[in-house]
């Protein structure tokens, strides 16, 4: 038994040390450092991905902004107009792509040694944002979704037609008759610069036989007629504002005659109701007929209580003494419904 254990030691001595002769004869033949890849010095790379975008392909309301992205790579570029980019053509991805009608984007990502990935393509629909329009006419908007009748839009482009052929509407013939600062002609309404109709021509007139207006009466009110109303203001110990206004009125027309504006409570209208921005009806029909009589509202009466309702009915409140705040309460329904 003694005999045995002695030879499997011997045995194993002779084996470790041919072993050992060996691995000395191999590493004599090479140099540096023996490795078997395996522990720390693990084998890293990088994926090749194509771009992705933050906002699907699909159908969007909008003008829309999309966000490319891709790891790893050293640049993405892109196209919008149906062509394929490639590392060498394109847009080079810097910020996000504004998305402002229909289209397709496409997209690749450009790698180290000129490695590129497969392209992306993202197809867009824009559908247009419905807008909340302002609202024209009587009363502004205030960011409302209404949309006022166009009739004064045609009126206006028909009117600056007449004015640009100079065609005159009353020749300048002196009244016969006519006292300086006095007319025959009713003035009812305020005017301004702007203004256009039959009271711009009888207002025209009457400074065509003061001296003041060296022009046609063309019944547009206009930067000239404005100068020279203003000459007649003055002459007469007006307010020289260029604004035809009541005081202006009282001193051009006929003596004795009520040129204040015939408000709507002669119609027999009765304001039952606070009216205020963003409210519609007749009543606010009613009331905007009041401020175009009055001169403060310079617009079709559209029925809808907007921003320039508010500032003519705010006017129309101090000029009778009541709190200009362009709210229509109960102070102002029974000014008006007396």
């Amino acid at each position: 038994m003694k005999n045995t254990n002695y030879k499997i030691k011997i045995a194993s001595i002779i084996f470790g040390t041919m072993l050992a002769l060996t691995a000395n004869a191999y590493a004599s033949e090479v140099s540096g450092t023996l490795s078997t890849g395996l522990g720390n010095n693990s084998v890293s790379g990088i994926v090749i991905s194509a771009p992705t975008a933050n906002l699907a392909s699909g159908t969007y309301i909008g003008n829309q902004n999309v966000t490319l992205l891709s790891s790893g790579s050293l640049s993405i570029r892109y196209t919008s107009d149906g062509t394929t980019p490639t590392c060498s053509t394109g847009t080079v991805y810097s910020s996000q792509v504004s998305v402002v009608a229909s289209q397709t984007l496409k997209a690749i990502s450009c790698y180290a040694n000129s490695v590129s990935s497969p392209v992306s393509s993202f197809v867009y629909t824009i559908t247009p944002a419905s807008g909340g329009g302002g609202g024209g006419g009587g009363g502004g908007g205030g960011g409302s979704t209404y949309v006022p009748p166009v009739v004064a839009t045609t009126t206006i482009a028909t009117t600056t037609t007449v004015i640009a052929t100079s065609t005159p509407i009353v020749s300048n013939v002196t009244p016969v008759g006519q006292v300086l600062g006095e007319t025959t002609y009713n003035f009812l309404k305020n005017l301004k610069v702007g203004d256009r109709g039959n009271d711009v021509v009888e207002l025209q007139k009457v400074l065509i036989a003061a001296g003041f207006l060296k022009t046609d009466a063309t019944g547009y009110f206009g930067a000239m007629t404005k100068t020279a109303l203003m000459k007649w203001q003055g002459k007469f110990g007006l307010s020289v504002t260029g604004i035809f206004d009541l005081a202006t009125r009282d001193a051009m027309s006929p003596k004795g005659v009520d040129t204040a504006p015939k408000n709507l409570e002669v119609n027999g209208y009765n304001f039952t109701r606070n009216l205020t921005i963003g409210s519609r009806g007749q009543d606010v029909v009613e009331l905007q007929k009041v401020l175009i009589a009055e001169g403060l509202l310079n617009s079709e009466a559209t029925g809808y209580f907007g921003a320039m309702t508010k500032t003519a009915l705010a006017k129309w409140q101090a000029s009778k003494g009541l709190p200009a705040t362009g709210f229509f309460g109960s102070m102002s329904r029974a000014k008006l419904n007396k």
